[in-house]
């Protein structure tokens, strides 16, 4: 039982960041990152940032980078720095850098893309779902247990 502590603790931080990125497409504070302009297919174009601190992350990336931020509550913020947009948000329990960041990659047909990972030797983590009015995505578990994001502008089926 100790063991799935971890991944309950996973799943359910990833839902929660699911639930913040679908508001935050909905309501149109992001635009619609699987139809990112002039990304090939591969490219990243959404990237999530588990925080201990938000406030501190933002101070640290806008310090870097010069990212902007459209806050969402104390705990998770939208970000936007050139060719990419994305979220910094708290994750109960985070242990900083263990698993840290999630790249969403565009593809061309999220429910195609999701299978061929399967069928390579990785995990669904995140079934294919809807992003209202933006496209649909799934996440997925490399061979490696890395986990990353697969987006498009293609509606769920």
């Amino acid at each position: 039982m100790p063991r799935l502590l971890p991944i309950a603790r996973s799943l359910s931080s990833l839902f929660r960041a699911q639930t913040l990125l679908a508001a935050a497409a909905a309501t149109g504070l992001i635009s619609a990152p699987g139809a990112a302009a002039g990304v090939p297919d591969g490219g990243i174009v959404w990237m999530e940032i588990r925080a201990v601190d938000v406030s501190r992350a933002q101070a640290f990336y806008s310090g870097l980078f010069g990212w902007t931020f459209v806050p969402l509550g104390p705990a998770a913020a939208l970000f936007r720095a050139p060719n990419l947009e994305g979220m910094i948000n708290a994750e109960p329990g985070h242990v900083p850098g263990q698993a840290s960041m999630t790249g969403y990659f565009k593809v061309a047909k999220v429910r195609d893309a999701c299978e061929l990972a399967a069928r390579l030797g990785g995990s669904i983590a995140v079934t294919p779902r809807p992003l209202p009015g933006k496209g649909s995505f799934c996440v997925v578990n490399d061979t490696e247990q890395n986990r990353l994001g697969l987006i498009s502008d293609e509606p769920a089926p």
